[in-house]
């Protein structure tokens, strides 16, 4: 799990933006997991964080080794994947007491949950206000991902998954007192699942002074970023190395396809080595280098759920972005004016190509995604609807 991070940093950029935020008005405690010791350093040595936190407690990792019978208890249970308490029992019950402890202690009034998997350490007898930023409705990732999927037993996999997500998240309608979400297309698939849930809707943001125009693009460069160990970038990547690429190769030789992000697989590895032209790079230090020198910022995902902070850090740089319609689902673009799109190996060819021979195109488009971004996706659109929904909850610090 990552820890709230600046975006110049590996880690979770909305909670950490949002924190800040929050710590102008609210005095904030924060408890996390943190199993990396680079970011653990950071987490206790960074004076940014002292500013937001008036104390961080670093909670014990679930153990490495399931036995036996409790993962067959797991399974029997259909519990959701993430899910400590058939697994791991005790180490579920001190997390709870811990949580349950602090929150006493400190006289808490809002307990507010970034995503998920730490909802299950939040008891119900707690009885103050309860928040889970749980950004992707995942019932609605894992069904799409199901159906994406070509092998019968990854689909059903996949589909089983969806189902006990769906569960959870009508539990967690149960017993907190709001859902927060990025995107409609996300609050639908929330509502679908858990129908009594209720829900805002705070979009991603973008650190529009952190991912500003720099730099020229390569003239026949083409770039995707995303954490390649994430599956739907994974297959985003090597569906476009395998289906698009050698068809943008054939018109126009000397273009490069460029994967960016930590955690590529072996596949796509494999894949980039067989493809003159395409690179993967693993981890970077700033992804900015690598946008900046993008003639054209490709998003070629075929499942997922949320709104994709990729798309929008590029258009922030006036990047000319070509798309699936699921890669920009949620995002406010105009077709043609802030964004091009494709939906077959054939469409996203043509779309690529009109980029890389079309300088004015290029730049028009460019400069129409950076104002969509400014106007809509600056974090201060998100800051402006996450005050008063607080505000409902928690009082402010006189």
């Amino acid at each position: 799990m990552d820890i709230p991070a600046p975006v110049h940093r590996p880690g979770s950029p909305r909670p950490y933006y949002f924190c800040e935020e929050l710590a102008k008005e609210h005095e904030l405690f924060m408890g996390t997991l943190c199993e990396d010791k680079e970011q653990l350093r950071w987490l206790t040595e960074d004076p940014a964080y002292a500013k937001i936190f008036g104390e961080i407690r670093v909670l014990p990792a679930p153990p490495k080794k399931i036995g036996w019978l409790n993962r067959q208890r797991h399974r029997l249970s259909f519990s959701v994947y993430y899910y400590t308490k058939n697994l791991h029992p005790a180490y579920h019950c001190e997390m709870t007491e811990r949580i349950t402890e602090w929150v006493r202690e400190k006289l808490i009034d809002l307990i507010y949950v970034n995503g998920m998997e730490m909802t299950q350490y939040v008891s119900p007898s707690l009885n103050i206000p309860k928040v889970s930023d749980v950004c992707d409705c995942l019932s609605l990732l894992f069904r799409k991902t199901a159906a994406a999927k070509q092998s019968p037993i990854l689909k059903l996999r996949f589909l089983l998954e969806s189902y006990s997500l769906a569960r959870w998240e009508r539990a967690l309608a149960r017993t907190f007192s709001l859902l927060i979400v990025i995107s409609p297309l996300d609050e639908k698939g929330l509502k679908a699942a858990a129908p009594g849930a209720k829900t805002a809707i705070i979009p991603n943001g973008v650190d529009v002074d952190y991912f500003k125009p720099q730099g020229s693009p390569q003239k026949a460069r083409i770039v995707f970023t995303g954490v390649m160990s994430y599956p739907p970038n994974d297959d985003a990547a090597v569906y476009f190395g395998e289906s698009v690429f050698p068809l943008i190769q054939r018109k126009i030789p000397e273009a490069e396809f460029w994967a960016v992000g930590k955690g590529p697989s072996e596949r796509l590895l494999a894949l980039a080595a067989s493809q003159p032209g395409m690179h993967v790079t693993g981890t970077v230090e700033d992804i900015r280098e690598y946008l900046s020198s993008a003639r054209v910022f490709v998003c070629p995902l075929l499942y997922g759920a949320g709104l994709k902070i990729k798309i929008l850090s590029a258009m922030a740089m006036e990047r000319p972005v070509v798309a699936t319609s699921i890669s920009l689902e949620g995002i406010a673009a105009v077709l043609e004016r802030d964004a091009l799109v494709g939906d077959t190996p054939q469409q996203l060819a043509m779309e690529v190509e009109r980029v890389l021979r079309d300088d004015g195109l290029a730049q028009r488009l460019g400069r129409s995604g950076r104002a969509l971004v400014l106007e809509r996706y600056a974090w201060e659109t998100a800051f402006k609807i996450l005050r008063p929904t607080i505000a409902r909850f928690a009082p402010r610090n006189p």
